[in-house]
């Protein structure tokens, strides 16, 4: 409840005999009361009363697209901005936790970094685009990257893998080793192996001695278990 509220109700120059004052609180009932313009100051209280429908589901929608490319993005639910770990239950923390975010300053902003989403890459006289989605795996070998598509067609890139770290979504692509940058679509299989390391099993690939960093292993277990 909240104390009395004195309103003014001079005269208007113009013909209003009645006026609405609407007040407006977050997550409790919008308090209407039509007056009337009588001239003198009037006194009435306000109850506020709890409105658990006031506040829809939130949504908060980030990470990479462009106009084209309104498929791919990250997704948290309403109950993730509570849970989340380091949301601190509130928007703004959710934001944070969202792949390619980060602060500008101390101004609070935010800066989304828009990943690429497709390569141009030449084949014989011939220039070609290969989509992100198409892309199973990033690999380096004799000094060239290579990209193997979900078709095992492989294709060299003008990057290093270091540089295509800071290109690709985070949430799609982890690198496991000096050699591979892998997608969770391109894993056949993983086994435990010597000294805490794991060897996958790449779709496509004839390299049998695929081996995720050691001090990687559990990087990449959280990273697969979402």
């Amino acid at each position: 409840m909240m104390g009395p509220v004195q309103v003014s109700t001079e005269p208007l120059p113009f013909p209003l005999q009645m006026m609405e004052i609407p007040t407006y609180w977050l997550a409790l009932k919008t308090f209407r009361k039509a007056i009337a313009l009588t001239g003198t100051p009037q006194v009435f209280s306000i109850t506020l009363k709890e409105d658990i429908h006031s506040l829809e589901t939130v949504t908060i929608s980030a990470g990479s697209f462009t106009a084209a490319d309104n498929s791919r993005r990250t997704v948290f639910r309403a109950v993730d901005i509570a849970t989340t770990a380091g949301a601190t239950a509130d928007i703004a923390g959710a934001l944070n936790t969202l792949p390619g975010t980060q602060k500008v300053g101390e101004s609070g902003r935010l800066l989304l970094k828009k990943y690429k989403v497709r390569f141009v890459i030449k084949v014989g006289k011939h220039l070609k685009t290969i989509s992100v989605e198409e892309i199973r795996y990033f690999y380096s070998q004799d000094k060239a990257t290579f990209c193997v598509t979900q078709e095992n067609r492989n294709f060299i890139l003008d990057y290093t893998l270091e540089q295509l770290e800071e290109m690709v979504d985070p949430g799609q692509f982890f690198r496991i080793n000096r050699k591979y940058f892998v997608s969770p679509s391109s894993i056949h299989d993983f086994i435990t192996y010597t000294n805490s390391r794991l060897k996958l099993v790449l779709k496509g690939s004839h390299d049998a001695d695929i081996i995720v960093a050691r001090e990687r292993v559990q990087e990449f277990k959280n990273w697969l278990d979402r």
